[in-house]
């Protein structure tokens, strides 16, 4: 989901400014609403973004684990002890007077110029964030920047086994044709379908697979390929595909914030849009009712 936002994030600030990105390999689960993450992921990063936007810059997102051995004390109340997600925006703006640090969590709060911020942003953020019994604090300095920090409770062990064991997910046997700009997500897509019993081809290159299919059109039983991504987007993609073989079933996965709709996507000749990040669950439910319109 973070990196759905910043590809969202990326086509929309300064090209001057860099994003790095630091993620700790298998973090613990949470519990959460996808959507409200995404806003605050979104209010938190564009407000770095804006406080670096007349110099060179720097946007650091880590995400992390930790655990608090003692309830804490903070301005926006307790944190009971236990383990977290913590998530770290940090950067290298023109940071927070201190003698406003306090007040920038007030409803309708704002230090940008009239018409550029309606002084919401950092106050839903925070009943997002305590809505999911979580917290956020922020370190912040005149002329060196920001550092804001979330942190969002993590669901023990026996709660992720209940809720990926609550029904059989279904499997298969059939050819699946991946395509994902991102290498990762094409491993890991490539690891679920395998491990749920499908034979997987995996392209990063929206080109590499029309060839593929160009080449043998009925080598593959379903494509499965990202929304977003470079030279050609996954609709279009999708349009030549089913040029070349009109009963190819595909499955677009999309971001939060990308325009596609369920009816769109249908009337496009695409039998399933699944919302990032897809569970495996979902991922193979769809699969089989695509599939099952053949």
């Amino acid at each position: 989901l973070i990196k759905e936002t910043l590809k969202l994030l990326r086509a929309s600030i300064p090209t001057t400014i860099e994003i790095h990105t630091n993620f700790k390999d298998q973090c613990h689960w949470i519990n959460a609403n996808p959507t409200q993450i995404h806003q605050v992921m979104m209010n938190l990063c564009t407000n770095a973004a804006h406080a670096m936007s007349e110099q060179n810059g720097h946007l650091s997102i880590e995400l992390d684990q930790t655990t608090i051995e003692s309830e804490k004390i903070t301005p926006h109340g307790k944190i009971p002890k236990g383990r977290y997600v913590c998530i770290r925006i940090k950067d290298t703006g023109v940071g927070i007077p201190e003698e406003i640090q306090r007040r920038i969590f007030e409803p309708f709060f704002t230090t940008k110029p009239q018409g550029e911020g309606t002084g919401i942003g950092l106050s839903v953020t925070l009943g997002i964030i305590q809505s999911h019994g979580g917290t956020i604090q922020f370190q912040s300095e005149v002329g060196k920047g920001t550092r804001f920090e979330i942190l969002l409770p993590a669901i023990s062990a026996a709660e992720q086994k209940d809720k990926t064991t609550q029904m059989p997910i279904p499997r298969g046997y059939e050819h699946i044709l991946c395509v994902d700009d991102e290498k990762p997500l094409t491993i890991m897509m490539d690891r679920m379908l395998s491990g749920l019993g499908y034979k997987v081809t995996v392209c990063q290159h929206p080109d590499e697979a029309l060839g593929l299919v160009k080449k043998a059109p009925q080598d593959f039983d379903l494509v499965i390929t990202d929304l977003t991504m470079p030279h050609m987007t996954g609709t279009v993609l999708t349009e030549k595909l089913l040029k070349i073989r009109p009963d190819l079933p595909v499955i677009i996965c999309t971001g939060y914030g990308d325009h596609l709709t369920h009816e769109n996507a249908h009337n496009l000749g695409i039998r399933e849009l699944l919302i990032k990040p897809v569970h495996k669950y979902d991922m193979a439910t769809a699969i089989r009712q695509a599939l099952a319109l053949n």
